[in-house]
């Protein structure tokens, strides 16, 4: 056993197809994020394949890692309300209550 910690990607990946070349996906800012889907995650473009004979792109979004949200300021607080919100939207959470100082 060692003392180093190994940082995994998780998975699984999701596949989009789309007309044309969207190369440019992977030349924006790297560190953009999609999401939250309706289980929570956020992603993020892991790889984009483009065949020119076709004229497709197969963009690859991966899944945000659990110890990358908090390379982000206030990003975990953002994920809890918005999973609370969706939460009271089914019908999950009667009633929120909010602290008046």
């Amino acid at each position: 056993m060692t003392d180093e910690h190994v940082e995994r990607e998780p998975s699984p990946t999701r596949k989009l197809h789309k007309r044309g070349d969207h190369r440019f996906l992977m030349a924006q800012e790297p560190r953009q994020l999609f999401g939250p889907c309706r289980r929570g995650f956020l992603w993020r473009v892991s790889h984009v394949e483009y065949d020119a004979e076709a004229d497709m792109s197969e963009v690859v979004y991966r899944p945000v890692a659990d110890y990358e949200l908090d390379r982000v300021p206030g990003l975990r607080q953002q994920l809890a309300m918005f999973q609370q919100h969706q939460a009271m939207q089914a019908g999950a959470v009667s009633h929120l209550t909010r602290r008046t100082s």
